[in-house]
């Protein structure tokens, strides 16, 4: 970076050194024809009209070309700024692309772990008769399973919910966070473009939860 930065740097001083070089041989051309007037070069007696038009016309001829030279000079140096540019907004785009698939690769990855940590946790709360805290992690294991790209355990899930939830007693106690995890959780689950497969299973579970627990 340090040595484009450089090349950078040395090219706009030679851009600047060829305008100086262009101003000065313009200035020292007229003065060179000034003192050449003035010193009579040349066996000129006078100087009529048509030559002093002449001369002008010829600085302004040299004027002009070195100005239109200068402009095609700067307008192809701006298109090639606009291809650097181009270029950069490219690989930008490219790193902004395998950024987005690397997060999403991530989110995947930690989808799936939540959902074998939640079938873990709510298997040992079976093991230990909580069955409403089996009801609540087979849910939640359920929910990051629809997350994923390619859903797993996704009937499994809701057969072990449905279970879970009729063997578990009737006015249960649940506090309040816990109680508004499992509405929202429900309200995700029937948000998935696959609800339509776990429907009937689903509603039925959730209604027992309702039917069963009370805010605590």
């Amino acid at each position: 970076r340090r040595y484009k930065y450089l090349s950078n740097y040395s090219r706009m001083k030679n851009n600047i050194s060829f305008v100086h070089i262009a101003a000065y041989s313009a200035l020292f051309l007229s003065v060179t024809l000034a003192i050449l007037w003035a010193c009579n070069a040349g066996g000129l007696k006078a100087v009529s009209l048509d030559t002093f038009v002449g001369v002008i016309v010829s600085l302004l001829a040299l004027v002009v070309t070195f100005a239109i030279g200068w402009q095609i000079y700067n307008a192809m140096e701006i298109n090639r700024k606009i291809e650097q540019l181009d270029q950069k907004m490219k690989e930008l785009e490219k790193l902004k692309m395998q950024f987005e698939s690397q997060n999403k690769k991530i989110e995947e990855l930690r989808h799936e772990a939540s959902h074998f940590s939640a079938i873990g946790i709510a298997k040992n709360a079976l093991s230990d008769s909580d069955y409403l805290g089996a009801y609540r992690f087979f849910q939640s294991a359920l929910n990051h399973a629809l997350y994923m790209d390619s859903p797993i355990n996704v009937s499994s899930m809701v057969d072990d919910m449905h279970e879970a939830i009729t063997k578990a007693n009737p006015k249960l106690k649940l506090n309040r966070r816990l109680y508004e995890d499992v509405e929202r959780n429900d309200a995700t689950i029937r948000k998935s473009k696959m609800y339509s497969l776990i429907q009937d299973k689903n509603e039925r579970s959730f209604a027992l939860f309702k039917e069963k627990v009370i805010v605590d």
